[in-house]
């Protein structure tokens, strides 16, 4: 019997024609460019976010002594008596703190949700803690400013943004400039703050008045 040269014979090994190898080939080109097109549309987004957030704090303003001493005594004259803040620390000591503060006295502070227990820690994020931690970097920085600085002076690059009402330190930036290794940048932003009725005690979440979220 004559086989039909058409016909497939079980068995016969099917052997890819040269259209189907094209076939096939294009496909993994295909899923290839677009997994690689995938991951640097990823990657260009990461990229992105991380640009606008170290855009965001060069755009500081360069802190001077004029500004902070505009700035604290701002504070001094509109400082309210009770009030809770809530401030984003990055850098090698990235944390959130949170400190509440009733007629001028810290009676709640926390990092991390954590409570601080030693007596020197727990002002150091009330607004006049913040401001003294400040005043060192600036003082350094003036010393270098007029060549008067001493071997170990830090050498620091500073900005800051404040509160235009209440005078508090809104956004802050410090770079320390090390001889050798890599600079040591910290940043901090107060995310909330909320000026408290004289009759609401520490930690109560109702009651509060002038609640202001800072971004």
């Amino acid at each position: 019997m004559k086989r039909d040269q058409g016909a497939p014979v079980p068995g016969d090994a099917q052997v890819p024609t040269a259209e189907s190898r094209t076939g096939i080939t294009r496909l993994a080109q295909i899923q290839i460019f677009g997994a690689a097109g995938f991951l640097g549309l990823l990657t260009a987004v990461v990229g992105l976010m991380v640009w606008t957030a170290v855009n965001q704090r060069g755009q500081l303003p360069q802190l001077t002594v004029e500004d902070f001493e505009q700035a604290k005594q701002r504070w001094q004259v509109h400082a309210p008596a009770d009030y809770d803040i809530t401030i984003q620390v990055s850098g090698r000591q990235a944390a959130v703190y949170h400190v509440e503060v009733r007629t001028g006295e810290v009676v709640v502070s926390t990092r991390n949700s954590r409570p601080l227990k030693q007596r020197r820690t727990r002002g150091t994020w009330s607004v006049p803690g913040m401001f003294l931690t400040m005043q060192a970097d600036v003082d350094n920085a003036e010393q270098h400013r007029l060549g008067t600085a001493k071997e170990g002076v830090p050498q620091v690059q500073l900005h800051a943004l404040f509160d235009p009402e209440f005078g508090y330190p809104q956004r802050y930036h410090r770079t320390e400039l090390r001889k050798f290794g890599n600079n040591e940048a910290v940043f901090w932003e107060v995310t909330q703050f909320d000026v408290i009725p004289g009759d609401v005690v520490a930690g109560a979440d109702s009651g509060k008045a002038d609640h202001r979220t800072v971004r």
